[in-house]
Formats: C-alpha cells, sequence, structure tokens
C-alpha cells in the first residue's frame, strides 16, 4: 500500500488500523523484533513479580494503608494503558492525519505533528505517573515512619525509670526531677522545676520545630480527649465505646492512610484545575531563554515550597486551637496521664488482670501536695471558648486536604517538568547548571520534611472533635476486641509448645542440670529469629501482652502476672508454675530468672513457630468441653461468651459474633468441635 501524502486537494483519509504497524513488522529484522518480544516479556514479568512480593509484604504484615497506595497506584497505571491504545488506535487509523488537516491546514503526512505530539504527551503522562509512584513510596516511608512515633506516644507510660516513660522525659527536660525522701511511700518525690506551657510566640509556634517533648504532650493531650471526653463536651462529638480495647494509634493510621491515598488517586477535577494552570505557564515559558526558564522553574519550585509551608503554618494554627489545655503544673500533667497508656488499659481485659490496679501505682513516686489535690482536667480547647472563639480563624480540614492533595500533584507536575527540562537541553553554562541543582533542592526537602509535617498536623486535625470518623472507631473497637481472641489464642500454643516439649522429653522440661547453658543459648537465639520472622501484628500483641505484665515499666515482666493469666484460663495453679519456670529455663542465658522482653520474645518465636498441632487439638478439646456447658457437642455463642466471661477474657457474645464472622465470612450461631479447633489454629485478625 502506497503511503498516503496530503496536498492542496486532496484530504487525508483514514486508513485501516494496523496497516503502518503491519508495514514496520515487514520491514523489522526478525531477530530484532523477537528479541523486542523478550525484553517486553522480561520486563513485564519482572514488575508483575515486585508487585505480587509488594503485595505479599504488606499482606504479612496486614498493612491495608499500603494496599491501599498500591491499588491506587496500579489503577492510574491500569488507566493509563488505555490511554496509550486510544492514542495508538488515534495514530493508527489516520484520525490524527484527519485532525491535522482540519485544525494545522495541508500538511505532508511525514511532516504531521499530531502524530508525535501524541506519543509524546503519553510518555510524559507516563513520566508524570512515575514521578507519582517515587512520591508516594517516599510519602508512604514516611508514613510509616511518623506511625512507629505515634505508637511509641501512646505506649509511654506515665511513670517508672524506663526511658518509655513520661516521667523520664520530664526529667530529661528540666521540668521535674526526683529527690529522696525518706518519708514519701516510695522513698523518693517527684519535684516540679518550671511550668509545662507551649510556645506563645508567632516564632515559637509556627517557624521553629516544636521540642519532641511538646509534640508528645499534644498527641497525648489530643488523645486523652478522644478516649476520656471532658465534661460538657457536644453530645454529638462521637464516643469511643471502651477505651480499653481501643488504639488510638491504629485509629490514627487508618486516617493518614486516607490522606495519603486521597494524594494518590488522583480525581479528574484535580487534573483539570492542575494542567489548566500549568497551562496559562507553558506559553511564557516557551519563549524565554534558557538561564531565564531555569530561573523561572527555580521560582516554581521554591514557591510550591512556601505554599507547603504556609499550609503547614495554618494546620499548626488549627491545631493549637483544638487541642485541649494541659495543667501548667508537670507534676499535674502526669498524675492526670497515670494509667491511660496502650498497655495500661489493655491490662484490663487481659485473663487473670481485669481487677488488679497494683501496676497503676506501685512504680510512682510520690507527688508531694498534688497527692492532696483534687486532680485538675483537661481544659476545653480555644476554640470552644467564647472569649477567643470570634478571633479564632482557620481554614477548614476539607478543604486543608483538598490544598493539600493539589500540592502534591502540582509538585509531581513540576518535578516532570524539571526532569524533562534537565534531560531535554543540553547545559548551555554553569549559571544554568547552579540554577537547576538548585531547583531540584527542592523535591527533597518538600518529600521529606514539609508533606511529612502537613500529613501529620492534617490527619491530627481532622480525626478529632466532631470530624471524628464514626465508621474507623467502630472498625479499630472490633479489630482490639478481636485482639483479645489473639491473646487466648497466644496462650493455648505456649501450653501446647510445652506439653509437647514434654512429651518428646525435652532438656529444659526434665531439670536444670540436663538442660546446659550452651543448649539454652541455642534455643534463645532460634526464638530471636523466630520472632523476627513474625508478622507485625502477631508481634505487637506478643509486646501487648509483656508490657502489660511488665509491672514495674523495667522491661522484665512480672512472672506471677503470667501465673494468674493461665490459671484464669482454667489451669491448675502448681502445673502453671512449673510450666513458667520451664519456659524460662529453656532461654536462660544469664544466671537470674528475670522475664526479659529479650527471653519474652524467644519463648513466644519458638512456641508459635514449632509445629505441636496434635498438643494443640488435645487442648483446645479440653476448652472446646469446658465451654460447652450443656455437653450436647454444639458450642452456641451464648456458651462461648459465658465461657471467655469465666476466663475473664472481655469478649461479649457481639464481640464474639464479629470475631466468628471475620473467620467464616458468615454469620454463625454455634460451633462443632472441628470448627472450634479450626478457628483458633487458623485464625487471624482481619
Amino acid at each position: 500500500m502506497m503511503p498516503v501524502t496530503f496536498t492542496s486537494r486532496r484530504r487525508p483519509e483514514r486508513k485501516a488500523v494496523f496497516t503502518g504497524l503491519m508495514r514496520e513488522l515487514s520491514n523489522c529484522s526478525p531477530k530484532i523484533l523477537v528479541g523486542e518480544i523478550i525484553l517486553v516479556v522480561v520486563l513485564s514479568a519482572w514488575f508483575e513479580r515486585s508487585e505480587h512480593w509488594a503485595r505479599h509484604r504488606l499482606r504479612a504484615n496486614r498493612d491495608k494503608t499500603g494496599s491501599k497506595i498500591l491499588d491506587a497506584l496500579f489503577n492510574e497505571i491500569t488507566c493509563l494503558g488505555f490511554v496509550g491504545l486510544f492514542l495508538f488506535l488515534v495514530t493508527s487509523t489516520g484520525i490524527a492525519d484527519v485532525g491535522a488537516y482540519r485544525i494545522l491546514g495541508l500538511v505532508h503526512h511525514h511532516e504531521n505533528p499530531l502524530k508525535e505530539v501524541f506519543e509524546i504527551v503519553h510518555m510524559m503522562i507516563f513520566m508524570l505517573l512515575l514521578v507519582l509512584l517515587t512520591q508516594a513510596c517516599a510519602i508512604y516511608y514516611m508514613v510509616r515512619r511518623i506511625n512507629t512515633k505515634w505508637e511509641g506516644y501512646e505506649r509511654m507510660r506515665a511513670f517508672g525509670t524506663s526511658n518509655l516513660s513520661l516521667e523520664q522525659e520530664m526529667i530529661k527536660g528540666g521540668y521535674v526531677k526526683r529527690v529522696e525522701n525518706s518519708e514519701a511511700r516510695s522513698g523518693q518525690q517527684l519535684v516540679a522545676l518550671k511550668p509545662f506551657v507551649f510556645a506563645k510566640s508567632f516564632l515559637g509556634r509556627y517557624v521553629r520545630a516544636m521540642p519532641a517533648l511538646q509534640r508528645l504532650m499534644r498527641f497525648r493531650a489530643i488523645r486523652h480527649e478522644f478516649l476520656f471526653p471532658r465534661e460538657g463536651a457536644a453530645p454529638e462529638i462521637p464516643r469511643v465505646p471502651d477505651a480499653a480495647l481501643f488504639s488510638f494509634e491504629r485509629y490514627m493510621y487508618s486516617r493518614l492512610g486516607k490522606t495519603v491515598v486521597s494524594c494518590i488517586d488522583v480525581d479528574a477535577r484535580t487534573y483539570l484545575f492542575t494542567l489548566s494552570f500549568v497551562g496559562l505557564l507553558i506559553f511564557p515559558f516557551f519563549h524565554m531563554d534558557p538561564i531565564t526558564g531555569a530561573m523561572f522553574q527555580c521560582a516554581m519550585s521554591w514557591g510550591l515550597a512556601g505554599c507547603g509551608g504556609l499550609l503547614a503554618m495554618q494546620l499548626q494554627h488549627g491545631l493549637f486551637y483544638f487541642m485541649p489545655k494541659l495543667p501548667k503544673d508537670p507534676l499535674q500533667i502526669l498524675r492526670l496521664m497515670n494509667g491511660t497508656s496502650m498497655q495500661m488499659l489493655r491490662r484490663k481485659r487481659l485473663p487473670g488482670l481485669e481487677t488488679s490496679e497494683k501496676a497503676r501505682d506501685s512504680i510512682r513516686p510520690d507527688l508531694g501536695e498534688v497527692e492532696s489535690q483534687d486532680q485538675e482536667l483537661l481544659g476545653p480547647p480555644e476554640a470552644f471558648n467564647p472569649e477567643t472563639k470570634m478571633r479564632f480563624v482557620a481554614t477548614s480540614s476539607h478543604r486543608s486536604q483538598t490544598l493539600f492533595r493539589l500540592l502534591v500533584f502540582f509538585q509531581a507536575v513540576h518535578v516532570t517538568a524539571l526532569i524533562i527540562t534537565t534531560w531535554g537541553a543540553s547545559a548551555p553554562s554553569n549559571t544554568w547548571k547552579m540554577v537547576m541543582l538548585l531547583a531540584w533542592a527542592e523535591w527533597p526537602l518538600m518529600l521529606f520534611k514539609i508533606m511529612p509535617c502537613m500529613m501529620r498536623r492534617l490527619t491530627l486535625r481532622n480525626s478529632i472533635e466532631l470530624e471524628k470518623d464514626k465508621k474507623a472507631i467502630r472498625k479499630v473497637t472490633m479489630k482490639s476486641s478481636a485482639s483479645l481472641f489473639e491473646d487466648f489464642r497466644l496462650m493455648v500454643q505456649l501450653i501446647a509448645f510445652q506439653k509437647n516439649a514434654k512429651q518428646e522429653n525435652e532438656a529444659w522440661t526434665v531439670s536444670e542440670k540436663e538442660w546446659t547453658k550452651a543448649m539454652a543459648e541455642d534455643a534463645y537465639q532460634r526464638g530471636l529469629t523466630a520472632f523476627d520472622n513474625l508478622n507485625k501484628m502477631e508481634k505487637e500483641e506478643i509486646w501487648a501482652v509483656f508490657a502489660a505484665w511488665d509491672v514495674n515499666n523495667d522491661g522484665r515482666a512480672n512472672q506471677e502476672e503470667f501465673v494468674d493469666c493461665l490459671v484464669a484460663l482454667g489451669f491448675s495453679k502448681e502445673s502453671v508454675h512449673e510450666v513458667v519456670r520451664q519456659l524460662v529455663r529453656m532461654v536462660a542465658v544469664d544466671s537470674t530468672e528475670d522475664l526479659t522482653w529479650l527471653k519474652f520474645r524467644a519463648i513466644f518465636g519458638l512456641a508459635i513457630t514449632t509445629d505441636c498441632k496434635e498438643k494443640m487439638r488435645k487442648v483446645l478439646t479440653k476448652f472446646y468441653h469446658r465451654l460447652d456447658a450443656d455437653g450436647d457437642g454444639d458450642l452456641t455463642l451464648a456458651e462461648l461468651a459465658d465461657g471467655f466471661r469465666e476466663m475473664h477474657i472481655a469478649m461479649d457474645m457481639d464481640t464474639v459474633a464479629q470475631v466468628l464472622f471475620l473467620t467464616f465470612g458468615k454469620t454463625r450461631t454455634s460451633l462443632t468441635l472441628d470448627e472450634f479447633i479450626s478457628w483458633v489454629e487458623d485464625y487471624e485478625a482481619q
């Protein structure tokens, strides 16, 4: 077929879709064609394998936020694939030639610019997607860091000599100190050195970075108000059903994930607004000389950074006004926060520890005159104070989130333009190089400093007061309730592991003489390795149990509470004492019997990964017959709930029904023995 040419007397015509393709293939060397096909297949296989690897890692850690980010990215890639197919059809059928004829006049076929422009635009959009992918990876990395920081904030107990305590942070900050006092109950007393106040100046509040202790206290104040609303709070503000069964960090992580996904899953309105604005800047840019163009792009880079800084300041302004007021006396703050850490609240729901309160004050030094004072509560936020409400001006969180999403996409578009400029032009001078380098320097600053700051503040701002997410609260509460069953499962695995080892006459279950230190060291190392291979959720559950038994907040679990927990599950106290002694002996790498966190990890790492299904089935069979009160071989929801209540596991009938639904995917009213065993063995919290 002869190629189509344009003349002043003949309009271009549409042609068969694959005419040009067949012509190119017939002119191409078979070796080159086969080589290109192999290369495409290899790259596709590598890309698919990378996707499966990423999804497997996220699924293993039960990271739904990361999965949502991945889904959003691949949705964009899929859309781009269809766009590429559409552009191919447009250029192959001659529609682009007809468009050139009608729009640009009569142009020779080989000079038709639309065909090339379509391909260039397609590659530019693909490059934009790659930049978004890079930004998403960086944002996800920073999100994980923010979540880890919040997780540490929630776990900090009020008192204790451990570094993970608010008291130690106050001592480091110079707000309080411990002094010896023979008349004090514990022989020591805390003395306040200076009041705890947040910065009030513009420079201190909005320009300088907030000190770590103040960020910690702001988070705990917002969390405290979230879990324990003050008297007089608006009744329409959603409440947490049970503070002991709620993880504020998990709630915030889900909200943080929603903020991130909204930045990646760009809607059509954001595309149109951004590209329309960018289109206004393209025309003058093409008429600039290289140096002026580089300076223009540099100004755009740092203009975006400035906009991000202004938005971060505005969000900080809103947080200060929506944050409840803390007492100025640091001793009052510590007293207020006592017993409110995640593990101390969770402690009330662990088997055998439901009514125990000895950990709450066992490590607390005297507070002097504060002991006899009425505990000062958190004050209302300034935003709800009639005197300050009229002068309070802050952008709504919804509008702030829209601005944040636009800023992220603007940044991606600008970086794409920087890539095209940097790679598409030869450097005219050293001045051009320096200006472009300065323009590029803004991107890492935005990714790793400004954006995380905005995300942290925006998430805190849109997750409190009237903007609490009722659906997220219900989901987190359900997951926390289901984790109580995970604790029961861990204890059953531990007992089954010990019984299996005893049946096989392993040396650590026989006597101390037969179990050498070298054997203990080997078991200890194998246990730590096995623990490291567990998924994130299992590690967190094991830590939660350990932290609740760490009465003195010194990194050592109380073995008596270990015993009380197993006794509450129905085992005899004498046999349980022996079980605990043997388990500690198994990893006794030192001369003490202290159950440290590392030993605890080693014990549970071996217990969870060791195959002892036969013993576990026997243990679960005993539990089943104990729970089946009427002995009819059919365990009902009511019997399950009553049995768990007797074992001091705080799971009512509704919670049991929810946990069963998560496992079986449908409503269950009763369980047979085999279903009960399968439920416990294969259960994974969703």
